[in-house]
């Protein structure tokens, strides 16, 4: 996959979860891909009023 200006666009309005993992996975539309080593999915409520993210 070619880079890309923004990741919205490889993102479905309608993307489930898994989606949002494999699309995640595979983007290159900043240069976080060429340092990164994995994607973190986590699970909550859908109505949480915060999401705190972090790295080691």
């Amino acid at each position: 996959m070619a880079p890309t200006s923004t990741a919205a666009e490889l993102i479905p309005d309608d993307a489930t979860l898994e989606q949002l993992r494999t699309i995640a996975a595979s983007c290159t539309a900043c240069d976080l891909h060429r340092t990164g080593t994995r994607t973190v999915f986590g699970e909550g409520a859908a109505a949480a009023a915060r999401l705190a993210a972090g790295s080691d």
